[in-house]
């Protein structure tokens, strides 16, 4: 009877703490994102690897990422700060032009309409993630 109670007890004390556990992962924050130097790395990177960039190319296109990034977090904090979201979304628009503009003058034409596909097959990776998010 002892050895009921003992188990009993048990049984409830477990699904009393997997009820309060959650089923999925909490959805990622802002908190998580990398920080802009290692997603500067990262995309640095990921292009050198995509359009197998010269050493000429290399630093060149090291700083555009970087003040690229740096312009971005300026821009996501201004967001995060409660901000005019039609006027970020211009201010976005225009630095990709400025940047776009950055990497058609480094890359040669081949390697940027490489870099368009990318970008293109960014956008709908995150668009992807959006919908699943909702």
């Amino acid at each position: 009877m002892k050895n009921m109670l003992l188990l009993l007890a048990a049984v409830a004390l477990t699904a009393t703490c997997r009820a309060q556990t959650p089923a999925t992962a909490p959805p990622a924050s802002s908190a998580s994102r990398p920080a802009p130097a290692q997603r500067a790395e990262r995309q640095i990177q990921t292009l050198t690897q995509e359009l197998n960039l010269t050493a000429e190319q290399t630093p060149k296109v090291e700083s555009i990422v970087q003040a690229q990034q740096q312009e971005l977090q300026a821009l996501r904090a201004q967001t995060n700060g409660g901000g005019n979201r039609r006027g970020l979304f211009k201010q976005l628009k225009a630095a990709q032009e400025k940047y776009n503009g950055q990497f058609r003058a480094v890359l040669t034409p081949e390697q940027f309409t490489r870099y368009e596909q990318l970008q293109a097959q960014r956008r709908e990776q995150l668009r992807d993630a959006r919908q699943n998010r909702q």
